[in-house]
């Protein structure tokens, strides 16, 4: 799929304002916007932001939209409290017009529940019967539970299959206040993940909260990406227990090539923590320590000892190594500079990049 820059969009937007460009051709050229592949004026409909303003244009411009699958194949269905039904008709309107496309889906609903509303699960059955086709799945919500509802509805629902055409799975939390959405669907869902599910899964972006404590029961060969952000829920346990979760898991996605480890407010016991670092550098390694051969970007948060988990990881290809200690300025005392002497060589040494604060990790 073609990708265009801030620029090319705003001019794009504006030819399909421009009836006459499509008659005519564009400005100093011969190229008529109906010539255009059809893979660029997909393109240019997704950038737009809406499909169903874009018919408005013309006939002509609504006769490519309505008789193109693949221009429907990124549903964004936005839940609000008061019901479902303007997100039921949208879905129902991508997953007709999309045919057999592949989908690209989003959800939103992080102002979907309060105490007083709840959610008709309806619509994540109807998304189910398209499971087969789903690429990616984008899950925005202010609940623990409605995330996970949301997944076993939409994955597992109306039967437990492989699903080989998922690449991404990405669930984002902007609240980590109260949970008003009660239901046992779903419940650990993500405490128990089954690798079986996801054979093709290459993404995974989750919430690091007590709640999301992850956990797989059979290897996940071909997951590349992992990010886990708890940057809205501190985690204040005094134990290594979360540490050693996250290392349990990566024994499990060996593969893995770039980690993001976002805990901005993890406080563990150095002598738990030593307690599973070998004293000779030549006896075997812990069962912890984990051998990430592919892992080529590493970012963690330093302040708290969220660094103590690069201490677990073997990593022999690390190229790139972000260490955000910067994200609370009155905690001054993680000093980069004297860590990295101490531990980054040692540990990993064919680094290339060490940076103490990354704009991807704020």
């Amino acid at each position: 799929m073609a990708r265009f820059s801030i620029g090319s969009r705003q001019v794009l937007y504006h030819i399909l304002l421009v009836n006459t460009f499509l008659d005519t051709g564009f400005p100093k050229s011969p190229t008529k916007f109906l010539d255009l592949p059809v893979e660029f004026i997909v393109a240019i409909c997704w950038l737009s932001g809406s499909l169903k303003s874009l018919p408005l244009v013309c006939k002509h411009l609504r006769e490519i939209i309505y008789s193109t699958p693949l221009l429907w194949g990124r549903a964004s269905i936005n839940i609000r409290p008061g019901g479902t039904r303007n997100a039921l008709l949208s879905l129902d309107e991508h997953l007709k017009r999309g045919a057999r496309c592949p989908l690209e889906v989003r959800i939103d609903a992080h102002e979907a529940i309060t105490e007083e509303s709840q959610i008709d699960t309806d619509l994540f059955v109807k998304l189910s019967a398209h499971k087969e086709r789903i690429l990616a799945l984008d899950i925005t919500t202010n609940s623990v539970t409605l995330s996970q509802a949301i997944l076993h509805l939409t994955l597992t629902e109306p039967e437990f299959c492989p699903l080989p055409s998922l690449r991404s799975i990405c669930i984002r939390h902007t609240d980590a206040g109260d949970d008003y959405f009660d239901s046992e669907i779903g419940s650990g869902f993500l405490r128990n993940l089954n690798p079986t599910l996801f054979p093709s899964l290459t993404t995974l972006v989750l919430p690091f909260t007590a709640e999301y404590m992850i956990s797989l029961d059979s290897p996940m060969p071909s997951l590349k990406t992992l990010i886990l952000d708890g940057t809205r829920n501190s985690i204040e346990r005094s134990e290594a227990a979360y540490v050693f979760q996250v290392t349990k898991f990566l024994a499990q996605t060996v593969n893995l090539e770039t980690i993001w480890f976002k805990v901005e407010s993890m406080q563990t016991d150095d002598d738990d923590l030593d307690a599973f670092i070998p004293e000779d550098e030549d006896e075997p390694p812990s069962p912890h320590v984990v051998d990430l051969p592919r892992l080529t970007r590493l970012a963690v948060f330093g302040f708290g000892k969220g660094e103590e988990l690069l201490r677990f990881i073997k990593a022999p290809n690390l190229r790139d190594l972000h260490i955000d200690g910067t994200q609370d300025r009155d905690k001054s005392f993680f000093d980069l500079a004297d860590w990295a002497r101490e531990h980054v060589m040692f540990l990993f040494p064919t680094l290339k990049t060490l940076a103490r604060r990354s704009p991807l990790l704020g």
